[in-house]
């Protein structure tokens, strides 16, 4: 780790660049509330996807940029124009993908902190100046907890909280039964590598 980190002091601001998708957005929930216990004062900066932000954009305590991933160059310019004349003193780069590593050029900071050799790709280390321990075998939560401890924040036991507001809850009550325990299982992914098989499913909910 270089001189820069950890951080003795609390930064002004903090940009976080994590795109997508939906599971990991939320595990970076828990790095944001661990930077918000630590340095209240700080002000946080999240460049995520526009359907992301639908999901996140009641969390409190956050400065949203949204970004099109599906507008092409125009996307591209418009998120160059919110930038422009801005600086930020850390950047939490939490996305390997080349999208992801072009758009970081477009965040002014000094700290450029991302993943660690081992899981990292499309060239992620040419865009970081700063990376998180290499710790094997690590549940992607825990991953992105390794952003927090860089910056000298604890982060042992993850707060979520997500945000939900009252049409969220009414939601849920006309669709669920009140005061039956319930388990969901989530059988769709975004990727059809990812899902088991039918019967799999049904073995693990018996």
């Amino acid at each position: 780790m270089s001189k820069w980190l950890p951080l003795q002091d609390a930064p002004q601001n903090l940009c976080i660049l994590r795109l997508s998708a939906l599971g990991d957005v939320t595990h970076v929930v828990p790095v944001v509330r661990a930077i918000k216990a630590h340095w209240p004062q700080t002000r946080i900066s999240w460049i995520l996807g526009r359907l992301e932000h639908k999901l996140l954009k009641n969390l409190e305590g956050v400065e949203f940029i949204t970004f099109d991933k599906r507008g092409g160059l125009a996307a591209i310019r418009q998120l160059q124009q919110q930038l422009q004349n801005r600086e930020f003193d850390v950047l939490l780069q939490m996305q390997v993908a080349a999208r992801a590593n072009i758009l970081s050029r477009l965040v002014r900071s000094p700290v450029r902190l991302g993943w660690d050799r081992a899981r990292s790709r499309d060239r992620h280390h040419w865009f970081i100046n700063h990376s998180v321990k290499t710790v094997p075998f690590q549940h992607q939560v825990e991953g992105f907890a390794e952003f927090a401890r860089s910056l000298g924040i604890p982060a042992s036991r993850p707060q979520w909280q997500l945000p939900m507001d009252d049409e969220d809850r009414n939601w849920v009550s006309s669709q669920i039964p009140i005061g039956n325990p319930i388990l969901m299982i989530s059988a769709c992914s975004s990727h059809v590598l990812r899902n088991l098989r039918a019967e799999y499913y049904a073995r693990g909910a018996d």
